[in-house]
């Protein structure tokens, strides 16, 4: 007779551990315990789910994760990471990579909100400008309401993203069916965590797509090894999809620096700064109002290498280093890659080969060109602010589309997306220090100096030509989004693969 165990009756069919070792059944579905949760509802109530280890966790909490997933058929998405890594991390990396259409949506939304506040005179302009306009010098009221409002509206957008209505998006984003570890696996029942344990190849084999959270830990534990390793033979054609946790954490901190970034320039501005073009004092707005990128590229420099770590890990995997914590677990992974493989050195040399070039071929380790528009309209905000001041001030025509044109879209958007890919250029060709210890800063100075200038390049050249007609501005604003195109075609040049995707024979 089948057992019941909190209520899920146990068949007699279901397979043991050690029964999984010795048929070679680690691919079998155990259908009776496959259980997902939608990828929307794992990033609620700030990404609990995420944040936690199951392992943190007193044993009354453990138990409730279980309820958290319900009985599915097959997975669209089964999330690979290690609790070995903070969950934040992962949590913050998925909201971006689902959520970040959302959030330039709601800046949408609140730009215009902020014009029709404007339009009413809801919204005080306490400070003063003068525009640089050829046939305008009058000092208009001023206010940096944009670009402070869709600040806010940004955060609100990244946390409310899971709580949109169901069928929000697309059907594999917000609404993905997830394999997540800590609620599909019950947590506290010993009989049902070593079925679900064990039987990991089985929801691998129902799995439309393997989206590996990687981290640094990730290729030394075997369990990690074993999901790549099971996937592949078990969905020849299936997609794996490597998603370093870098790239995100890289995003966020350029985003966020980008309005530390702006609000510094807002105060140069409000202060008198762009009035002069005084050499000085120009050079000295901009090497202020910039400053904040010497955090982001010290830490962009750290992600290089983390990606760097990454390409070594995969040309130089070694199945025999991976860790687990049991003699059986290592039996159980090993003989199930011998089976599909052949042997663990063929195996071996699928993931430095074959795997290594199809992990890579998605250009997944550069800054996707999304993240990079996403970040310009963080400066288009404040081009926005000052041509509400213009048109409150009663600027012309000629002024308020040579601002728009030539500041707006020409330095605040293209020629920033351009020095934004720059960046990433000289962050990858750099990121390796010249000198140890604390000399290392000194090489992101370096290069902070020459994004310094090259942004400024672009500041002048957009104060000159706004200075002078709206034909110049609009030259400048081609001008500049050719430069863009071109350095287009390099972006994320070092993340192609050199030769096709090949499978050995032994996994087709």
């Amino acid at each position: 007779m089948p057992v019941e165990v909190l209520g899920l009756p146990q068949s007699e069919a279901a397979l043991s551990k050690w029964n999984r070792l010795r048929e070679m059944r680690q691919l079998e579905v155990d259908a009776e315990i496959v259980r997902g949760i939608s990828l929307r509802a794992s990033l609620r109530r700030g990404g609990r789910l995420w944040r936690c280890s199951p392992l943190d966790l007193d044993e009354h909490e453990r138990g409730q994760l279980w309820s958290k997933s319900r009985y599915v058929q097959h997975f669209d998405v089964f999330l690979s990471h290690t609790w070995h890594t903070s969950g934040s991390w992962k949590m913050l990396s998925l909201l971006l990579q689902a959520g970040w259409k959302w959030v330039i949506f709601l800046y949408g939304v609140m730009v215009v909100f902020v014009c029709l506040l404007h339009t009413t005179d809801s919204l005080p302009l306490p400070f003063d400008f003068t525009p640089q306009c050829p046939n305008f010098k009058v000092t208009v009221p001023y206010a940096p309401w944009t670009l402070l409002l869709t600040f806010f509206s940004s955060i609100i957008a990244m946390l409310s993203a899971p709580y949109l209505p169901e069928g929000y998006g697309a059907p594999l984003v917000w609404d993905a069916v997830c394999f997540l570890d800590a609620v599909s696996i019950h947590q506290t029942d010993s009989a049902l965590m070593e079925r679900g344990i064990y039987g990991l190849g089985g929801f691998l084999k129902v799995s439309k797509e393997l989206r590996v959270l990687w981290s640094r830990p990730y290729l030394s534990r075997l369990w990690c090894v074993f999901e790549l390793a099971a996937y592949r033979h078990a969905n020849p054609s299936g997609r794996i999809t490597l998603a370093p946790l870098f790239v995100e954490r890289a995003m966020l901190m350029l985003f966020f620096a980008t309005y530390f970034a702006s609000s510094l320039f807002i105060i140069m501005v409000i202060l008198g700064g762009f009035q002069s073009l005084n050499p000085l004092i120009f050079g000295s707005v901009y090497f202020v109002g910039l400053s904040p990128y010497l955090f982001v590229i010290h830490v962009l420099r750290s992600g290089i290498r983390e990606k760097h770590h990454l390409l070594t890990e995969l040309k130089h995997f070694d199945l025999d280093k991976a860790e687990t914590r049991s003699d059986f677990d290592r039996a159980f992974v090993h003989s199930a890659i011998v089976e599909w493989y052949g042997s663990k050195d063929a195996f071996v040399n699928y993931v430095r080969g074959p795997l290594r070039e199809e992990l890579l071929s998605t250009r997944c380790t550069s800054l996707p060109l999304a993240y990079a528009w996403m970040t310009s309209i963080v400066t288009f905000t404040t081009a926005v602010d000052d041509f509400t001041a213009l048109l409150k001030g009663g600027a012309d025509v000629n002024c308020l589309l040579s601002t728009l044109f030539g500041f707006g879209f020409g330095l605040q958007v293209c020629w920033f997306v351009t020095t934004v890919r720059v960046v990433s250029y000289l962050v990858e060709r750099y990121a390796e220090p010249w000198w140890s210890g604390w000399a290392d800063h000194l090489q992101t100075f370096v290069i902070y100096i020459f994004t310094y200038l090259w942004f400024m390049l672009g500041g002048v050249i957009a104060q000159l030509t706004c200075r002078s007609d709206l034909w110049m501005a609009i030259v400048w604003l081609i001008v500049s989004a050719i430069i863009n195109g071109n350095v287009s075609a390099g972006w994320g040049w070092w993340a192609r693969p050199r030769h096709p995707h090949k499978q050995p024979e032994s996994v087709q």
